[in-house]
């Protein structure tokens, strides 16, 4: 079965997701956990990660991942947006396991980054 999907809204909850996922047709959708331009995470209780739960067990929605935010940078040469990076990247990942996804989408490198290949290899190894 091909999955179709498209990035959801989360406001009001992760949970509201899947509901504005079943409104457009999608089998698949891709969420940010928390806001794409904060290093904060989201703090999911365990009443959001029920909640989640129930909303994606009873949508037709078959996978759900996320995004990372838009900070991230595990490819960087800049040591202190590294060291953030890792952290929220880190947090992210918990995150995504906790409620369940499917997988996490993420750019290790912008523009700025110069020479990528070996700013890829430093990011490769931390995951």
């Amino acid at each position: 079965m091909l999955l179709l999907g498209a990035h959801m809204s989360t406001a009001g909850g992760l949970h509201t997701a899947f509901e504005r996922g079943e409104a457009l047709g999608c089998t698949a959708i891709q969420i940010f956990t928390s806001s794409p331009r904060q290093w904060k995470g989201r703090d999911l209780s365990d009443a959001d990660v029920y909640a989640f739960r129930a909303a994606w067990e009873a949508s037709s929605c078959r996978v759900c991942f996320a995004h990372d935010i838009y900070l991230t940078r595990l490819g960087t040469r800049d040591n202190a947006i590294l060291a953030r990076s890792r952290s929220t990247f880190a947090q992210e990942i918990r995150t995504c396991q906790r409620v369940g996804l499917s997988g996490l989408v993420m750019h290790p490198v912008r523009g700025d980054d110069a020479d990528e290949n070996p700013v890829l290899d430093g990011g490769a190894g931390f995951l």
